[in-house]
């Protein structure tokens, strides 16, 4: 049964090639609470109402990287890859 939700076979555990469904890219952890080598928190840098909580909003809501998604092909073999959207993030913010 294809579902009507895009990325639904994405939260669903096991993809079911047989309808259309691609298997899982494996990703590099991450979150806004980490503090990496700099004592900053990226999760209290993005204010409300600034470009960057802007850019974060529309790159995690609303943007469509499935085209990203389907070229990872990771899930078996390989190194974990980094999300696309953080990568994308990283693009148009500079």
């Amino acid at each position: 049964m294809i579902s009507d939700e895009p990325f639904d076979f994405l939260r669903a555990g096991k993809p079911n090639i047989f309808c259309g469904e691609l298997p899982m890219a494996r990703y590099k952890p991450y979150h806004y609470q980490q503090g990496e080598f700099i004592p900053i928190q990226f999760e209290k840098q993005i204010l409300p109402e600034s470009f960057e909580h802007a850019l974060n909003y529309i790159v995690d809501n609303i943007m469509d990287v499935s085209a990203f998604v389907e070229r990872i092909k990771n899930d078996d073999t390989g190194a974990s890859a980094y999300d696309p959207k953080i990568l994308l993030k990283i693009i148009f913010y500079a």
